[in-house]
């Protein structure tokens, strides 16, 4: 079993969701998402957060014996790597946090590098010096629920990782609701290529009479994720405009700060 499903199956024997776990965290459900998916591996003090709100014990999380764990999960360790985790058990606090950050400035710097290894190299722009890019932020939010006040105005620059998902946005916006969980969460910052429409299923940002939503394009309406929320269906007297394609959520882990 992995991390992951390890994560899942203590949340829901505790009869909690995603966005519950997360708030106990004081992380995104995003976040919570990718580690629940084995796309991330959460950070070692994390791991020891993760053990006391799910009230399970750290080794069963991990596995309490790393080599018999990690040959069955098809990846036995190596001598080097059991004493290095040997070492790393007897350390206090300071020194797991240390260590901790030191791998994950590592392992982040290889996964960039897979990244943009990935990365077509017809008709793309290169990315800038060190991988890192600009896109703008937008001061208003869109609402995943009944409408947000949303115009044109000041943008803020985030600089993020040049990958296969920001390369492809022309800005972003913060999401404030629930109508389209689980994909997209309550305080996620959504990734938008401008188009002035969107093929039906798709999601897209709309701002209908001054409001800005993001939501799933229907035939004749556009569609809440979330059964507890209702659709919102424009009229032929309405302000009505797509603003552009949803891209995906951007991983609080792209964020390069300054």
């Amino acid at each position: 079993m992995t991390l992951g499903e390890k994560i899942v199956k203590a949340r829901k024997n505790m009869g909690i969701s995603q966005k519950e776990l997360s708030e106990k965290l004081g992380i995104s459900p995003t976040r919570l998402n990718y580690w629940e998916k084995d796309k991330r591996f959460p950070p070692v003090p994390m791991l020891n957060r993760l053990s006391e709100v799910l009230q399970i014990d750290g080794g069963a999380l991990i596995g309490r014996n790393p080599k018999e764990s990690a040959v069955a999960e098809g990846m036995p360790l190596s001598e080097q790597e059991l004493t290095l985790l040997k070492r790393f058990r007897i350390l206090d606090d300071h020194g797991k946090e240390a260590v901790s950050g030191i791998l994950n400035i590592e392992y982040q710097r290889i996964e960039q590098a897979a990244q943009a290894a990935q990365l077509s190299p017809v008709s793309e722009s290169p990315p800038e010096e060190d991988n890192i890019i600009p896109i703008p932020l937008s001061w208003s939010k869109a609402s995943a629920g009944e409408g947000f006040y949303l115009f044109e105005g000041p943008d803020e620059e985030l600089k993020v990782i040049y990958n296969n998902y920001t390369r492809k946005a022309d800005f972003c916006v913060r999401v404030t609701g629930h109508s389209m969980e689980p994909k997209i969460y309550d305080g996620d910052i959504i990734l938008i290529r401008k188009q002035p429409a969107v093929d039906v299923h798709e999601i897209g940002l709309y701002i209908v009479n001054d409001c800005g939503y993001v939501k799933k394009q229907g035939a004749d309406r556009l569609i809440s994720i979330n059964p507890e929320y209702d659709d919102v269906f424009p009229n032929e007297f309405d302000y009505f405009r797509c603003c552009g394609k949803f891209v995906g959520v951007l991983d609080p882990d792209w964020i390069v700060e300054e």
